[in-house]
This record gives structure tokens, C-alpha cells and sequence, in this order.
């Protein structure tokens, strides 16, 4: 039953991604649709509040992935990112505007954010017990369990980092102050939380890979 449980898993994200990334990658209308589609349906299978804790980790990637296309957008090297990007396709071209530029962008962030969220939906029909009833070498599992494990983690994080970083005096929110301050300090605010999340997850990647690790070592007694 695991075995089949898990082929159903690996067939079902190899399909979305040929239809919904390959196939309707470029198409904002149809992206926005499946996005809406895989919340509602985890709604259904976790809970909203799972969902808003989820994005809020997600979104800080993506706002962070939308400043950096913008640059590469005004220093004019964005029709190359399509080369490595070969699911989306490029509707502009250096002579069009910087919105018309932008979309394709969009639509990356768009693809990555659905995937995610189909990929999590994708496993809540599974658990990591059926992974561990497959076949497979223990140490292998252990890039499926600290996967999981960092996911969760930077879930959890997520909350205590803004409550600290919300804290800065330069950071809070003041009523003098003009638009392009509050945006300034929104960005400062949003950069200092990613870059504590990304290194709080390496430094956790670091302790509990070496924790698996040496419960491989004492359990299975892999050298």
C-alpha cells in the first residue's frame, strides 16, 4: 500500500508540473486559477491557518525574487534567465516596457508558489512513515526527513523572527513618516526576516544533519 501511495505521489507532481508548468507556464490566468484551486483544496485537507503561516514563509522568497528580476530587468539581462527557465516563455522583448517585461517574471513566481503548495497538498495523502516502509537505504531517508524537518522548523520560525524584528526601533512605524520611508522600512523589515530565516535554517540543517547522521550510524550501523 506505501509503495503504491508513493508512485500515485511522484506521478501527480510529474503530471502538474508537464501540464501546469510546461504546458500553461506563461499563462497568468490560468496560473492565478490553479493557485486559488490548490488553497481551497488544502483548506479542505489542513487548516487556513496552516495555509497563512505557509504563505507568509513562501512570500517572503517571492518578493524577494520580484526585486531581483526588476534589476535584471533594468540592467537589461532578463531575456537570458529564459534560457535556464525553459517552462516559461518569454512574451516581451528589450524594446517593450518594464510591466510588459515584468510578466514573465510574474509567472515564474507564479509556477514556484503553486508548486509548493500542489507539492504540500501532494502530501498530505502521504506520511513519511510510507516512505520509510519503502526498500530504500536509511541514508537516503535522511534527505527526505531534514527536508521535512526544515520545512516545519522555518514554519514554526517564522513568527518568533517578525515578533523580534518587529521590535527595531528604526523599523517601527511612525505617522510622520512619507511613503517612500515606509516602504523603505518595509523592505529593510521583510530583507532582515528572510535573511535570519535562510540562516536560521542553514545553521538547523547543520545540527540535525549531524543528529541523523550519528542515529544512522548507532541504529543502522552504516560506516
Amino acid at each position: 500500500m506505501s509503495i503504491v501511495k508513493v508512485l500515485a505521489f511522484f506521478v501527480s507532481i510529474v503530471l502538474y508540473i508537464i501540464i501546469a508548468s510546461y504546458m500553461y507556464g506563461s499563462n497568468i490566468l490560468i496560473q492565478s486559477c490553479i493557485l486559488t484551486s490548490v488553497l481551497v483544496a488544502l483548506a479542505i485537507r489542513t487548516s487556513i491557518q496552516d495555509i497563512i503561516a505557509e504563505m507568509k514563509l513562501i512570500m517572503w522568497f517571492a518578493f524577494l525574487f520580484l526585486i531581483i528580476w526588476a534589476l535584471f530587468i533594468l540592467l537589461r539581462i532578463d531575456e537570458f534567465i529564459f534560457k535556464l527557465v525553459p517552462f516559461v516563455k518569454s512574451t516581451s522583448n528589450i524594446s517593450q516596457g518594464f510591466l510588459t517585461r515584468f510578466i514573465p517574471g510574474l509567472s515564474i513566481i507564479m509556477n514556484f508558489i503553486n508548486t509548493m503548495f500542489f507539492i504540500k497538498f501532494a502530501f498530505s495523502f502521504i506520511s513519511i512513515e510510507d516512505f520509510l516502509k519503502l526498500p530504500w537505504d536509511i541514508k537516503y531517508m535522511k534527505v527526505l526527513l531534514l527536508g521535512k524537518m526544515l520545512f516545519v522548523k522555518g514554519i514554526h520560525a517564522i513568527k518568533n523572527i517578525e515578533f523580534h524584528v518587529n521590535q527595531f526601533p528604526n523599523l517601527k512605524k511612525s505617522s510622520k513618516d512619507s511613503f517612500v520611508k515606509k516602504n523603505q522600512k518595509k523592505f529593510k523589515r521583510n530583507l532582515i526576516i528572510l535573511l535570519t530565516l535562510i540562516f536560521y535554517i542553514l545553521q538547523e540543517a547543520e545540527i540535525r544533519g549531524e543528529l541523523i547522521d550519528n542515529r544512522i550510524n548507532h541504529c543502522f550501523k552504516v560506516r
